[in-house]
């Protein structure tokens, strides 16, 4: 536990600050849901809402991007990759095709991994370009009321996880 809690936090957290993005991130994720759905789909939408939308917040803390920028290559290209698992969730229980969730990863984890070994500027720029092409190039791959997906998925990756501190 202590190593996941490092992998989210960082070593030398900000507590006040974590303790308003967990506060922002219930908020958030509460308001994602649509409660006319199955409760597993709700359960979903709610696990769903806490880790992407927590971590467009916390991978934006300079604990936790120290803890993240000093693993090595290989650490955070797996980080990416084990992301596959949020879009087939909503992939398999929502639409019944998850041909668009893996087209999705797929665009997230190419542009991740180029972004990994950007330098300055052209990361900083490349992964909120990046994230906005995303957002344009898959909108309507998702189902209506799940459009926050879409969004927070490609920030967590592509701009929160993936942008280097200058």
């Amino acid at each position: 536990m202590t190593h996941l809690l490092r992998a989210v936090h960082g070593d030398e957290p900000d507590v006040p600050l974590l303790a308003s993005a967990y506060g922002v991130t219930l908020l958030l994720a509460v308001l994602c849901l649509d409660v006319t759905r199955p409760i597993g789909i709700v359960v979903l939408q709610a696990v769903l809402g806490l880790d992407l939308i927590g971590g467009v917040l916390f991978n934006l803390t300079d604990s936790t991007k120290r803890f993240w920028q000093s693993r090595p290559r290989a650490v955070r290209l797996a980080f990416l990759a084990g992301h596959v698992v949020q879009p087939l969730l909503l992939g398999f229980f929502l639409t019944g095709d998850p041909a668009p969730a893996l087209a999705l990863f797929g665009y997230v984890f190419l542009a991740g991994s180029v972004l990994d070994v950007a330098p300055g500027q052209w990361n900083r720029i490349g992964c909120v370009a990046s994230c906005l092409l995303g957002i344009v190039a898959f909108r309507g791959s998702f189902p209506a009321g799940h459009e926050w997906f879409l969004f927070a998925y490609t920030a967590k990756l592509l701009i929160s996880f993936s942008i280097k501190t200058a």
